[in-house]
């Protein structure tokens, strides 16, 4: 089976170790594995993680895109689109808010692909008490797109 997982990114956080550790698992399961980071960028100072991705198997993708804002998001966006179209997952798997979000869109778009969306525990928090799902822009209305 080729399982298509989207982050937000290779830094090393709770989120990312746990796919680390199923990508890990799938791989030796023998399912072909493509692990997808919408920003090479890692945030706050985290390790980057991207070679443990490889070395447990997976092949990998960052979809850095020019632009700033919501330019650069939709870049993102509709470049997982064209990879997805490209590689033809029969699983695409999402964790975190914006990569939910991206993969939600792709969803839209080939309805053939099997999405399962990841929440982690610390963004319910945040989402619910402050941001309505998703930071900025993108607020209350994304979550109802995705569901």
């Amino acid at each position: 089976m080729k399982i298509m997982y989207v982050i937000n990114s290779f830094g090393a956080g709770g989120a990312e170790r746990h796919l680390l550790a199923l990508v890990g698992h799938m791989v030796r399961a023998g399912h072909s594995v493509l692990v997808v980071a919408l920003s090479g960028a890692v945030p706050g100072g985290a390790k980057n993680i991207a070679d443990d991705f490889v070395l447990a198997g997976a092949q990998i993708a960052v979809l850095d895109r020019a632009g700033f804002g919501w330019l650069r998001d939709a870049g993102r966006w509709l470049g997982l689109y064209k990879l997805a179209r490209v590689w033809a997952p029969d699983i695409m798997h999402s964790h975190l808010p914006r990569a939910d979000f991206a993969a939600s869109l792709v969803k839209r778009m080939m309805p053939e692909v099997v999405w399962i969306c990841t929440i982690h525990d610390a963004y319910i928090r945040v989402c619910i008490l402050v941001t309505g799902c998703f930071p900025g822009w993108a607020g209350t209305g994304a979550w109802r797109i995705m569901s």
